[in-house]
């Protein structure tokens, strides 16, 4: 049987446990802040969650109704530093509270203390979740929300009590806002609930309150009918007005082209292969321990929530490993979870063989694989030093100055412009971002005055502004269609066409084409 783990003499005023539980929280704060991204930048969701939060608006698939409330609440409640910042430091404070909750998971499960606490940093610092920690995303609340998930499962399983059971539900009913793959889990709580005591799932407490949950979860995309009929709404990149639209948004219907691409052939060829190289990047050392920890499964004493672990852990993966997309990596978050859960067990026997002829150092080896996870993934992950988006769109919005329309090279700039427009006030100011690049709409609206809608913004853009382009292969474009060009410092301005000739002001330079990269 495993024992219980000892943290050392009580801080004062303080449980070992509740100790233990805000050093780890500081430990991983303080790593996370030390490498948090300073501002805008990153991919252009990164920058879209910096300030769709702060003005309530609608981002794209899936709608995240619950993470855009919190950190609404959240961007009000922190009075320092800059909009994008805020958002950032968010993510960082969700991983580090994830952290814990593993933590106080693992002890529940009767891992000893010093092996919980190594396997809380060691998942804490997996390069994946690193990255994830360090930028506005809806990524470490979902791994959070899992975590309380297991944690009130688990706590219902060893007290028998329904307010445990529907704290559990609860918390799955706001992950479900928050992102989808939280269904992942579900099979897994209907197994445990059915091991554990399935006559839960008739009693009449648990029935009410299961549907009030259930309820929750509809209840908090209404937050997509909400900000769509308001018109002071000033970003929907994606209108719900109907049950259709509503569930098209939800359920993604524009990614479903890339779920479950894979012939078998390229599953077993590609598919797998790639997996098996990620995990050994991801993981390493933590995968012999986490095989460990699987075939030791009985120290833990409980073959519910082993069972429902593993359930979960194949649901993730082989959804993840369905979906062609290009930043999947983050989806396997879960996935990461639950091996270190394993091999969190590995450690504990690990700590058991130590303590027999270690003496009083032992600890200190349990602490070397989440250190050597730290090294090896600081230089990779750190983002502290990444300002220069920040300054070049700085500097562009200062050089185009009042009533202008920008035309974005790609979808991360309109992001990183909206960021300032539309989070940071900028747009006082009558500019304008065009997400959509058309050259005949451009040329219309400069030659015959034709005005044109921007769709996020559910406006026409206003006339008589000033245009702008950043990417010389958009400036030929528009060149062809008879209109003038004028390199502007680190932009392209882009005029009505005379009779004189088109091409003698343009010459494009490489300074505007490295300003229109990723």
């Amino acid at each position: 049987m495993m024992t219980q783990g000892q943290t050392g003499r009580p801080w004062p005023g303080l449980s070992p446990q509740a100790g233990a539980s805000w050093l780890i929280f500081a430990v991983l704060l303080s790593v996370y802040l030390l490498t948090l991204l300073p501002g805008v930048g990153g991919y252009g969701d990164t920058a879209k969650f910096q300030f769709v939060g702060k003005v309530l608006g609608i981002p794209h698939a899936t709608g995240y109704p619950s993470y855009l409330l919190i950190n609404h609440f959240f961007l009000w409640l922190i009075p320092f530093g800059s909009l994008a910042w805020q958002a950032n430091l968010l993510a960082a404070i969700l991983a580090a509270a994830a952290g814990v909750v593993l933590f106080r998971f693992l002890l529940g499960l009767g891992v000893h203390a010093w092996a919980a606490g190594a396997a809380a940093l060691l998942l804490g610092w997996n390069r994946t979740l690193w990255d994830a920690a360090l930028v506005a995303e809806v990524y470490t609340l979902h791994l959070l929300l899992m975590i309380l998930v297991l944690f009130g499962l688990l706590r219902w399983r060893r007290s028998g009590a329904d307010r445990d059971l529907l704290g559990a539900l609860l918390v799955y009913a706001i992950a479900l806002g928050n992102h989808l793959t939280s269904v992942m889990l579900l099979p897994a709580m209907l197994w445990f609930i059915l091991v554990s005591d399935g006559r839960a799932l008739i009693r009449p407490r648990i029935l009410l309150g299961a549907g009030l949950c259930i309820l929750l979860a509809v209840a908090q995309y209404g937050y997509l009918f909400w900000r769509t009929a308001d018109p002071s709404t000033p970003y929907v990149e994606n209108p719900v007005s109907n049950l259709n639209e509503l569930w098209a948004l939800v359920t993604g219907q524009n990614y479903h082209r890339a779920m479950f691409v894979f012939s078998p052939q390229q599953f077993v060829t590609r598919v797998l292969p790639a997996f098996g190289s990620l995990l050994l990047r991801e993981l390493h050392l933590a995968l012999p321990l986490a095989l460990w920890g699987m075939l030791r499964i009985r120290r833990i004493q409980d073959r519910a929530i082993a069972g429902a672990l593993l359930i979960y852990l194949a649901f993730n993966t082989l959804w993840a490993l369905n979906y062609n997309i290009h930043d999947i990596r983050v989806y396997f978050i879960p996935s990461y979870l639950v091996i270190v859960i394993f091999a969190a067990i590995g450690l504990d026997d690990l700590a058991t063989r130590l303590r027999a002829w270690k003496g009083r150092w032992w600890p200190a080896v349990l602490l070397v694989l989440p250190a050597l996870f730290l090294l090896l993934n600081w230089q990779g992950v750190d983002k502290s030093d990444h300002r220069e988006t920040d300054r070049s769109v700085q500097a562009i919005l200062e050089q185009i100055g009042r009533r202008a329309v920008i035309i974005s090279p790609n979808y991360s700039w309109s992001e990183y412009f909206w960021y300032y427009l539309i989070g940071e006030g900028h747009g006082q100011r009558d500019l304008f971002v065009m997400h959509h690049f058309s050259a005949d709409t451009v040329a219309a609206y400069l030659e015959d005055d034709r005005l044109f809608a921007l769709p996020e913004q559910r406006r026409r853009i206003p006339a008589g502004l000033a245009v702008y382009c950043l990417d010389p292969r958009q400036a030929g474009e528009l060149q062809g269609l008879g209109l003038r060009l004028q390199d502007v410092g680190q932009v392209i301005r882009v005029r009505r066409g005379d009779t004189a000739g088109h091409n003698a002001d343009h010459t494009a330079g490489q300074s505007a084409g490295d300003t229109a990269g990723d």
